[in-house]
């Protein structure tokens, strides 16, 4: 049940939403976004193998990085598979009963042919415990063929910038930076 509502509402935010997909870029450019739907990769298997966090204090942001490789094989590979990563900031709803519920911000990543996943709980949480951002990170089974969701929700709205490294390629980095207001 829960994929078949994971892939209903990633279906129901790609097929009708107004903004199109960006290419991964290739390097850093400091250019943080407060909006976004980014994808890349290339049609090959591969295995989740890791997840890391860093601090960046000095430059004013975290960094998340997700570690791929080849199936058979237990290093970063050179290539990520096809994904799709789009952000989604918070929301305000009101229902029938005139009670307000907030959304929280997230990102919603799916990843095409996943062969194993070495991704823990327990990775997640001591991820998710030293975050400024990250409040929880759902790794959701595959869905079919391998293809498989991580939900990031996040603690507030954030500004981000998404990379795949040149010389790591089987790497994609989200930095992640705390949203200005408006006033």
């Amino acid at each position: 049940m829960m994929r078949i509502v994971i892939l209903g509402y990633f279906l129901a935010h790609n097929l009708f939403a107004a903004l199109a997909p960006t290419p991964i870029a290739r390097l850093s450019r400091g250019q943080f976004h407060s909006s976004g739907f980014i994808e890349g990769g290339t049609h090959r298997a591969a295995s989740l193998l890791d997840i890391r966090h860093f601090h960046h204090k000095s430059q004013g942001f975290e960094r998340v990085v997700l570690d791929l490789s080849e199936p058979s094989k237990n290093s970063v590979a050179d290539y990520l598979p096809a994904f799709q990563l789009r952000y989604f900031p918070s929301s305000t709803q009101i229902d029938d009963k005139n009670t307000s519920h907030t959304k929280p911000a997230k990102f919603l990543l799916v990843i095409r042919s996943i062969q194993r996943n070495q991704i823990t709980e327990k990775m997640t949480q001591t991820l998710t415990k030293d975050s400024q951002f990250l409040d929880q990170i759902k790794v959701y089974p595959p869905i079919e063929d391998g293809d498989m969701a991580l939900e990031f929700i996040l603690k507030s709205d954030v500004l981000f910038e998404a990379h795949q490294p040149r010389l790591k390629a089987g790497r994609l980095v989200l930095d992640l930076k705390k949203a200005v207001a408006i006033h």
